[in-house]
């Protein structure tokens, strides 16, 4: 998650390899979704809704609450 971060501060596309991809969204799979951990001042906003058919990186970033729209041209 912190190399997309700083792929998306830099305006560049996030590029790792498929097996990085599936890690990721295990791990962001397992992280407590309860509001009262999530936001100012916590390491991740509220999860975002993910939509049908969303990629993995989507998916992980979404997940964590990042939207990836909001950063064209990183991959999410």
């Amino acid at each position: 998650m912190h190399a997309w971060d700083v792929a998306a501060a830099l305006g560049v596309r996030l590029r790792p390899a498929e097996e990085v991809f599936a890690a990721a969204l295990a791990v962001a799979r397992r992280v407590p979704a309860d509001p009262a951990g999530r936001g100012p001042g916590f390491a991740f906003a509220p999860a975002l809704k993910v939509p049908e058919g969303a990629g993995p990186l989507a998916e992980t970033l979404r997940l964590l609450g990042r939207e990836p729209r909001a950063w064209p041209g990183t991959g999410g």
